[in-house]
């Protein structure tokens, strides 16, 4: 009898950290949804790059409100990594490289990326 209300309690914790990993992931996106303009803009004036590792870095100054969302994004697409990391078992970083990739290849002509070896370069 305890032995099955532990593996019962066992696969209900399971459940519901599946269910808030997967309600995470939906918010995380969300949020890099609504950010999507602002960050666009950044891109556009140059002010921050795409990394060879998926994030956003500074290639100008910036005001206190931009890097506060360069950091969030920042922030979010990390644990986001984490969770596709885990979702197809993978290691974070690699997914991050993965992203950048896709990045580099969708952006449009004048934004900041880098490229395997680190230089930096404005995309043509």
């Amino acid at each position: 009898m305890k032995t099955k209300f532990l593996l019962f309690s066992f696969l209900l914790s399971l459940l519901f950290s599946s269910f808030a990993m997967a309600e995470s992931r939906q918010a995380i996106q969300e949020r890099i949804s609504e950010r999507d303009e602002a960050i666009s803009a950044l891109l556009l004036e140059q002010k921050v790059g795409e990394t060879n590792r998926g994030f956003l870095s500074a290639r100008d100054d910036l005001t206190r409100a931009e890097k506060e969302l360069m950091e969030a994004e920042n922030e979010d697409r990390e644990a986001l990594y984490e969770i596709l990391a885990e979702e197809v078992g993978r290691s974070a970083e690699e997914i991050g490289i993965i992203r950048a990739r896709q990045l580099a290849e969708r952006s449009v002509p004048g934004v900041w990326l880098q490229n395997r070896r680190g230089e930096w370069f404005i995309k043509e």
